[in-house]
């Protein structure tokens, strides 16, 4: 929550920081990986965004009773 609210305000580097120590504590956190994408999008840092991103998309789950639209 602390790295989104700092991304919010415009505080890039201080949110990126918070990402980081986010993910170390939960490396499956995909909030996490797609706020570290965001900050780099925000830099300018294509590559980064790109890792970030599949990052981020491998994490994503669904649950196991979730019904393809038709």
């Amino acid at each position: 929550m602390r790295g989104w609210a700092l991304y919010r305000n415009q505080e890039i580097a201080a949110a990126r920081d918070a990402f980081l120590n986010a993910i170390d504590l939960n490396p499956q956190g995909a909030a996490v990986a797609a706020g570290l994408m965001w900050c780099a999008v925000a830099d300018g840092n294509r590559d980064e965004a790109l890792k970030w991103a599949t990052v981020s998309y491998t994490h994503l789950t669904l649950p196991t009773t979730c019904t393809p639209w038709r």
